[in-house]
């Protein structure tokens, strides 16, 4: 996964996401930011409050602060995320040079985001 900080105040950070298919985020809940995600290549599936649905290039979707999300992309997907407020931590999450994205645990808790149990089939 590869993340570009395209811009960044007080008040916001825009960055532009690529990642291959397979990458996604498990379920959590972030409590600072509220988030808008805009894909420009590939497919995202995202699970929002419990409602699933697949955002295609073209399309935008509000993840609000406060709401259980899961994030999946089962094609190769590039997109903006756009995340307000801005805080400190959150820009130096976004400074290069970035944590292991691999590294889900430090990502999340950095990112002031809460790691919810998996959904059981």
């Amino acid at each position: 996964m590869q993340v570009e900080l395209i811009a960044a105040t007080d008040d916001y950070v825009l960055l532009e996401v690529t990642a291959p298919a397979g990458t996604g985020l498990p379920p959590h809940v972030a409590s600072r930011e509220d988030v808008v995600v805009l894909v420009l290549q590939g497919e995202l599936e995202v699970t929002l409050a419990g409602v699933a649905q697949t955002l295609r290039a073209g399309q935008a979707l509000a993840l609000p602060r406060d709401v259980p999300r899961t994030l999946h992309a089962p094609t190769a997907l590039r997109m903006l995320c756009l995340a307000a407020p801005a805080d400190e931590r959150f820009v130096n999450l976004v400074k290069p040079p970035l944590p292991d994205p691999e590294d889900l645990a430090v990502l999340l808790t950095a990112a002031g985001m809460v790691r919810l149990p998996s959904p059981r089939a």
